[in-house]
């Protein structure tokens, strides 16, 4: 989570783009897929072994202000190639120039198209200016079929989004995503969000971007964990698109927290936390993940001539020596993450639990020629593995869970040692009961309230044992806030907690989670739990001239989830309306019913936009409440 944003000067790059667009290169012609859970590539089931590139960041230079510079680009070029990596994210384009040099080094691209992240989404002024870059942008990005993905904004802060306006940032991102389908088919687009903007329906873009630290917010590095957090918004999706992760590394400034915090740590644990961060997200269900960041960034605190002791300016796997070096020389951790790319294993993962059939899948380098693998010290399989990817079914005969220690050792053509892994799981002959945690909040958060209860609990009628101290966490999605971390003792005659937590006017988002660890055997599994809440307007529409005039809004009414793809729920404290209606935003009724005792709506035949529902009160009060079909 970098807590600089990039200046909203790149949008000056427009008139640039404009001159450097020349021949068109060669036509899109690769077929992306997205399905369980990964790209593919021309039907090859594709992971991403992505790294953060900002091209023109070298010592002393201003990525947007930057002159073309190819030997500088082919050495970076040559380097992330041999360094085992298959595609580069960026946060701003490639020129036309640079674009046909990267095509050479046969690397994928998740281009980033700089929108800025705290641009007034409501005025027309930047909303043309943007679409306008985006279209400059896809007169020459088109003819590269080296483009994997465009990621239209980075980490947009909820606070902003609702004060222009949530309507406004979803009606930009959609307008955005339908000029790239339209101008540049067939490739995803996706926006990098965040743990703090992480109430943002996924699907409404093509592929889930996460970009995720260790150290805050409270939601991942204490109550759910890293890995589990990933595996929380990775089953965010519905639609069995890939999360990649777009972001994940930590900063080795002179001073800082350290110990996987943000800024100071030492170059060991700048080493193992990318290691560690890239398992989890493998462990988490990520179709891939992108390394933060290549090389140091000079510029970041404002004076590219220094280094400054600011953690943005650390995070490089790649370090520059003086002003004059412009090349940089790797950190351990770059030799440390090249010898792990060589072979990824995506199956089995840790903490996973398998009946009976564990699923083994490896994606390889060319070093790689075989693999051992072992359970408890036994040899279950010994295999080559042909062009770079490997995938089978070990078999088990189980009578009762067991804790398996899988060991991998990956050898090359002359059968030298090159990686070593060990992957913790549970095999299981039936279905096995996990321990649950139980989170409930009175009164439901909203508007105009600032207090509420939350009592946790434990239910555990399997064979696991489970900590007794239980990690919670309320976070209220505010800037990079940490949120409120804390810990509860559980026994056996205790097995529930209240806690109370106040919030402010000014809080748009609520989440109350918690986590704690199960062990079965040497097997462990974090068990989590997370309710969120949005009490900000996800809407903000206009409504029609007419039809409106003795109407209010819906407060206590809530409408959930929002936005939605089949269904809505209409909530209240306790109350439910007899009928309703559904109007478009010109005030045309496009659905209406009765609620027959549920207060369940089926919408999935309207086609998505923006709608409004109103429905009569008690009191015969006509209340109205905006919503977005996805």
């Amino acid at each position: 989570m970098k807590r600089e944003h990039k200046s909203g000067i790149f949008c000056l790059l427009l008139p640039i783009l404009s001159l450097l667009v020349g021949a068109s290169a060669t036509a899109q012609k690769s077929k992306i897929e997205l399905k369980n859970n990964f790209y593919y590539l021309d039907n090859q089931k594709f992971f991403v072994k992505g790294i953060g590139y900002e091209v023109g960041a070298y010592p002393g230079m201003l990525p947007w202000n930057r002159p073309f510079n190819e030997d500088i680009l082919r050495s970076d070029m040559k380097r992330i190639k041999e360094g085992g990596f298959n595609t580069i994210r960026t946060w701003n384009v490639f020129t036309d120039k640079e674009m046909k040099v990267v095509q050479e080094y046969d690397l994928k691209i998740i281009m980033g198209i700089w929108i800025d992240p705290a641009g007034d989404f409501s005025d027309p002024v930047f909303i043309n200016s943007a679409l306008q870059l985006v279209n400059t942008v896809l007169e020459y990005t088109r003819n590269y079929d080296d483009i994997i993905g465009y990621l239209i904004m980075n980490e947009p802060l909820p606070e902003h989004i609702f004060g222009v306006g949530f309507q406004h940032a979803y009606s930009l991102w959609m307008e955005v995503k339908r000029q790239i389908h339209e101008k540049h088919p067939g490739v995803p687009v996706s926006f990098a969000n965040t743990c703090v903007g992480d109430f943002i329906e996924p699907d409404i873009f093509d592929f889930s971007a996460y970009n995720i630290y260790p150290y805050n917010p409270s939601t991942v590095n204490h109550s759910l964990k890293y890995p589990a957090y990933v595996g929380y918004i990775t089953a965010l999706r519905h639609d069995g698109h890939p999360i990649i992760g777009t972001e994940f590394g930590l900063s080795v400034s002179p001073s800082g927290e350290g110990d996987w915090g943000y800024g100071g740590n030492t170059l060991e644990e700048q080493t193992d936390g990318i290691l560690y961060m890239f398992r989890s997200l493998i462990d988490g269900g990520a179709g891939g993940a992108c390394v933060f960041n290549y090389s140091d960034g000079w510029w970041k605190a404002g004076d590219e001539f220094t280094h400054n002791d600011a953690a943005e300016e650390w995070f490089g796997l790649v370090e520059y020596q003086s002003l004059s070096d412009k090349y940089g020389t790797v950190r351990p951790a770059w030799d440390s993450l090249k010898n792990y790319l060589q072979a990824v294993i995506v199956s089995p993962k840790n903490q996973a639990i398998y009946e009976n059939r564990i699923p083994v899948e490896i994606f390889a380098s060319d070093s790689v020629a075989g693999f051992v693998a072992r359970i408890n010290g036994d040899v279950i399989r010994d295999a080559s593995i042909q062009d770079n990817y490997f995938t089978d079914t070990i078999s088990l005969a189980l009578s009762s869970p067991e804790d398996i220690q899988m060991q991998f050792t990956f050898y090359d053509n002359l059968h030298r040692l090159i990686k070593k892994e060990t992957i913790q799981l549970l095999a299981s002959n039936a279905v096995v009961q996990l321990p649950e945690i139980s989170i409930t909040v009175s009164p439901e958060p909203q508007k105009g309230n600032h207090h509420i209860e939350t009592t946790y609990g434990i239910i555990n009628n399997g064979s696991f044992q489970t900590d007794s101290l239980l990690n919670i966490s309320f976070y209220t999605h505010i800037g990079w806030e940490y949120g409120t971390a804390g810990n509860v003792l559980l026994t056996g005659n205790n097995n529930t907690f209240t806690v109370g937590y106040n919030y402010a006017d000014n809080v748009d988002v609520i989440s109350v989670s918690a986590g704690l660890n199960a062990t079965l055997g040497n097997f462990t599994k974090r068990i989590v739990s997370r309710k969120v809440f949005i009490v900000g307007d996800t809407s903000y529409i206009d409504l029609p001239a007419s039809g409106f005039e003795n109407s209010h809004p819906a407060f206590p009414y809530v409408v959930r989830p929002n936005p939605a793809s089949e269904f809505i729920i209409l909530g209240s404290a306790g109350i439910t309306p007899k009928s309703y209606r559904i109007l478009e935003t010109d005030g045309s009724v496009v659905l209406n019913g009765k609620f027959n005792g549920t207060s369940e709506i089926d919408i999935h035949s309207l086609e998505a936009g923006y709608y409004i529902i109103t429905f009569d009160d008690i009191d015969k009060t006509i209340h109205y409440i905006p919503f977005i079909k996805k």
